[in-house]
């Protein structure tokens, strides 16, 4: 959840108000931007209630990027957990084989 998501709504990054409340939301706009530095991607977000304020804050400098990470199992229970779905799958599709080989066989002894 963006910081400037609140229950009452979008707060806008610029000015502070709750974007819908300015002209009901409609000019309620969202700007992403990505740039690379060094090798590792940099995040910005913004939530305005008009494009002018976003172009205000477009104009000036950018705050401090937001980092995004890509989720990954971090405790050996989430790994054990991956590890037998995994284990599942496999022996599921080992079934699968299994099954369709001996109904091959089935049917060709058959003929």
């Amino acid at each position: 959840m963006p910081e400037n998501d609140t229950a009452d709504g979008l707060h806008c990054t610029f000015c502070g108000r709750v974007c819908e409340e300015v002209d009901e939301g409609r000019d309620e706009l969202r700007v992403e931007l990505t740039r690379e530095e060094h090798g590792e991607p940099l995040y910005w977000v913004g939530d305005f209630c008009s494009q002018e304020h976003a172009a205000e804050w477009l104009r000036g400098p950018l705050p401090e990027a937001v980092t995004r990470s890509t989720p990954s199992p971090t405790t050996w229970s989430d790994r054990v957990a991956i590890g037998g779905c995994f284990l599942l799958f496999a022996a599921g599709v080992a079934l699968f084989v299994l099954g369709a080989w001996t109904a091959l066989q089935f049917v060709l002894d058959r003929v």
